[in-house]
């Protein structure tokens, strides 16, 4: 048995009547995929188990197209900078109240900051309002 974070572990019913547990794998403990899991089952419980032969693993499934993305830090950027272009026309709306604005201008400080913090200088210049 394998299985990676996100998927979904499946125990059968073993009498009739009983119907099939899911849960969430939310951690792999063992090595290489293999058990012990920790679980979140539907109703919010968590539990750690070691699978017997009554249950199998339902792999997350994963848009290839979405395997494929592997941005650079100059698409980032880029993308930084459009945020930073759209904070500013939401600043510069009249509509928007100053509470607003005064938020948009901290969470983009904070993720500067964050930027910077990580070492990635060309997001953060993107993220300037000076830029």
């Amino acid at each position: 048995m394998n299985a990676k974070e996100g998927d979904t572990l499946l125990v059968h019913g073993q009498t009739t009547g009983h119907q099939d547990t899911r849960a969430e794998i939310i951690e792999v403990l063992g090595m290489y995929g293999e058990p012990p899991y920790r679980i979140r089952y539907e109703d919010g419980r968590e539990a750690v188990v070691s699978p017997g032969p009554d249950a199998v693993v339902r792999h997350q499934e994963v848009d290839p197209a979405l395997e494929m993305i592997s941005p650079t830090e100059a698409d980032v950027a880029t993308l930084a900078a459009a945020i930073r272009r759209t904070a500013d026309r939401l600043a510069d709306d009249r509509k928007s109240t100053p509470a607003f604005r005064d938020e948009m201008q901290n969470l983009l400080s904070d993720v500067e900051k964050q930027a910077q913090d990580l070492k990635l200088p060309t997001i953060a210049r993107a993220l300037r309002s000076d830029s």
